[in-house]
Formats: structure tokens, sequence, C-alpha cells
């Protein structure tokens, strides 16, 4: 009799732990899952900015914007100087 206590009482807490273990396997298999998401929401809105970088810089644009806002002019060719270094090709 008492060594069916005893493992009656064994089962009973390898029961319980196995109901344990599962419900915090459940628990880190939601956060695992959220991080994911999370991963790639975020990797999508890196793209996204990678695209808008892209496209505020593009030569065009800045040459707009040059232009235009700021009433920047390209230099004429009595402007430009070329400067050699000694020992430069």
């Amino acid at each position: 009799m008492r060594l069916i206590t005893v493992l009656s009482i064994a089962v009973l807490c390898n029961a319980l732990a196995v109901v344990y273990v599962r419900q915090e396997n459940r628990d880190v298999f939601r956060a695992v899952v959220t991080q994911e998401t999370q991963r790639d929401q975020l990797n999508t809105e890196w793209s996204q900015l990678q695209l808008e970088q892209a496209t505020w810089a593009q030569h065009s644009r800045v040459e707009l914007v040059a232009r235009y806002e700021l009433k920047m002019l390209p230099p004429s060719l009595e402007d430009i100087v070329v400067v050699r270094l000694p020992g430069g090709n």
C-alpha cells in the first residue's frame, strides 16, 4: 500500500511537471512569434527608409533643390580653377 501511495504521488508530480513545461513552451513560442513579427516589420520599415533615402539623394532632385530653393548655379568655365599638385601626373 505504501508503494502505491509513493508511486501515485510520483505520477501526480510528473503530470504537474508536464503541464507546467508545456505551458512554458507555449509562452516561449508566443514570445518567439511576436519577436519574428516585429523583426519582419522592422525589416520592411528599413527597406522603405532606404528607398526613401535613395529617392531624396537622386542627383536630379539635389540639383533641382540647389537651383531653385538655394538659388545655386553651376560655375562658368572662367570660374573653374584646376590645381595641380607637385609630383602628380
